[in-house]
């Protein structure tokens, strides 16, 4: 796999995005949009303003699901020999990208909170900097993603106080 902005001594070791189950909101929002324009339809289903209205519901629900489908589907998360990049899609158009140091992290932790993320096996992973915290959420399978991450970092990371020398020197 390759990637936009990629060194020529950089290799892609694995990908990963959010679970899916972060779209179970935008999906309720379709179903109950759609529901409720379909609706009229059951009292009168050959008048045709109650079909428009049915038609525009499907639509606008469609829509709204899209735009948030593009946001989880484009954001995505990249570990290399060298750094961990967040590439996270915001709407249609936006577009943030953070990336990390492998000798810059000091701890990676993680979390998972309350009943739908222990049944879906979704949490949160904190990659921790001297510089501040990465924060993944909804990430599927967090305790595989930090295992891996760690043993990345003993493999091809530096130890946390690595960059301190760099600093002085």
């Amino acid at each position: 796999m390759e990637f936009a902005g990629q060194f020529d001594d950089e290799e892609v070791l694995f990908f990963f995005r959010q679970h899916p189950v972060v779209l179970r909101r935008p999906l309720l929002a379709f179903l109950l949009i759609f529901t409720v324009t379909l609706s009229p339809l059951s009292f009168d289903p050959f008048n045709k303003i109650y079909q428009y209205i049915a038609g525009a519901g499907f639509i606008i629900s469609v829509l709204i699901f899209f735009y948030y489908w593009v946001s989880w589907y484009y954001s995505f998360y990249i570990v290399t020999n060298i750094r961990i990049i967040q590439d996270l899609q915001k709407g249609l158009f936006g577009k943030q990208l953070v990336e990390v140091d492998l000798s810059k992290i000091q701890n990676i932790n993680y979390e998972i909170a309350g009943f739908q993320a222990s049944l879906f096996r979704f949490g949160t992973i904190v990659i921790q900097t001297f510089v501040g915290d990465l924060v993944i959420e909804k990430v599927h399978e967090p305790a595989k993603i930090q295992k891996r991450i760690s043993s990345i970092l003993r493999e091809y990371g530096g130890r946390p106080g690595d960059y301190v020398d760099e600093i002085n020197a």
